[in-house]
């Protein structure tokens, strides 16, 4: 599972040899397998976020690059409602088992 932010490459230069001769003459094809293949063996760690708050606990999940940093500020980003550390609400993060390949 990928978010569009990862695959947005990919859909772009699948748009780009939609059109002409000239955009798969022109290296776009190249490009276009380059990106498959580095999605194919992107390593990704499955996270999942808690939101402690008044009205209770909310979960998110999170599919994460492994070489990118993710933490509680990025996890805030990404609430439902606004963090209100004031009131007592936490936030907490956990690394689970790599995901899993469905295909």
């Amino acid at each position: 599972m990928y978010t569009k932010n990862q695959v947005a490459e990919l859909f772009t230069l699948i748009e780009a040899i939609q059109g002409s001769e000239q955009d798969k003459e022109s290296g776009v094809l190249t490009k276009l397998r380059e990106e498959a293949a580095r999605l194919k063996s992107m390593k990704q760690r499955l996270m999942l976020g808690m939101h402690q708050h008044r009205h209770g606990q909310s979960q998110y999940l999170f599919l994460v690059p492994v070489e990118k940093a993710f933490g509680s500020d990025d996890f805030e980003q990404y609430l439902q409602e606004e963090f209100e550390p004031d009131l007592e609400e936490e936030l907490e993060l956990v690394t689970m088992n790599e995901p899993i390949e469905i295909e």
